[in-house]
């Protein structure tokens, strides 16, 4: 079974970085040719791609109430593939044996997310509708980590040293049974 962060994560994660991004606007580093533009445009990119799958999550229930549930889920693979497109995220330069730095089983990060995806076996029950929601959004919850770790790590390291705190590197709560 899943340990849930739900979508409580992705809420603590914008409560963190929008004051950041407001506080980098307010010391004008929005303006181009600031020694910091680098940082406001990376704190605008997580705030709104938190933002954005908060909204997204928070829409989800209106096209879960058609009769073929199974398009939820190509919904949310949909939503979640934009983040790793060929010119984004999954951009970052492979090692040596061609081994992605990120998608591989080394990372715990992927494995968190891989985790999601493993629970949508072919025999899922779609007809649990609120179960199947709380596993949709988890499955966006950890695609977005991974995100923002690939971000951090291979982009702009704007959370030097705090970032496993921030994620929730461990899972905060273990389902019983």
């Amino acid at each position: 079974m899943l340990a849930y962060f739900s979508t409580e994560l992705l809420k603590e994660l914008l409560d963190y970085y929008l004051p950041r991004y407001r506080l980098a606007e307010e010391r004008g580093f929005a303006v181009q040719g600031s020694k910091y533009a680098w940082l406001y445009d990376e704190l605008r990119l997580r705030v709104s791609t938190i933002q954005q799958a908060l909204l997204f999550l928070d829409s989800l229930p209106k096209f879960m109430e058609c009769e073929d549930n199974s398009k939820s889920m190509q919904y949310v693979v949909s939503y979640t593939s934009a983040l790793f497109a060929p010119d984004g995220a999954s951009s970052v330069d492979r090692g040596q044996d061609d081994v992605h730095p990120y998608f591989n089983d080394g990372n715990p990060y992927w494995l968190d997310f891989q985790e999601a995806v493993d629970n949508f076996p072919t025999d899922y029950d779609l007809s649990n509708l609120p179960l199947f929601y709380v596993d949709l959004c988890e499955y966006v919850v950890r695609a977005i980590r991974l995100y923002l770790q690939i971000r951090e790590g291979s982009f702009h390291a704007i959370d030097k040293g705090k970032f496993e705190t921030i994620m929730h590197a461990n899972a905060p709560v273990r389902n019983a049974g």
